[in-house]
């Protein structure tokens, strides 16, 4: 993200003095908003890994309370 982000400040500053496009521009702008979504997944992943090493049972799954081919009485 920082890279990113850096990346994007010399490109609008390069923009600024005419040295780049406003093409280029985007195309930082969206490099770091594809680095910000790919942090923020990666800080997802690690809070539901750290609940699954702490709390096992919270999520082991929907299927073990439930039964397949219950008998029906009349």
């Amino acid at each position: 993200v920082a890279q990113a982000e850096e990346a994007l400040r010399l490109a609008r500053l390069r923009y600024e003095v005419g040295m780049a496009t406003r093409l280029e521009v985007q195309a930082a702008e969206l490099m770091l908003a594809q680095a910000e979504a790919a942090a923020a997944s990666v800080l997802r992943q690690h809070a539901y890994y750290k609940l699954a090493f702490q709390k096992p049972w919270a999520v082991a799954g929907s299927t073990a309370g439930t039964t397949s081919g219950g008998s029906q009485r009349s």
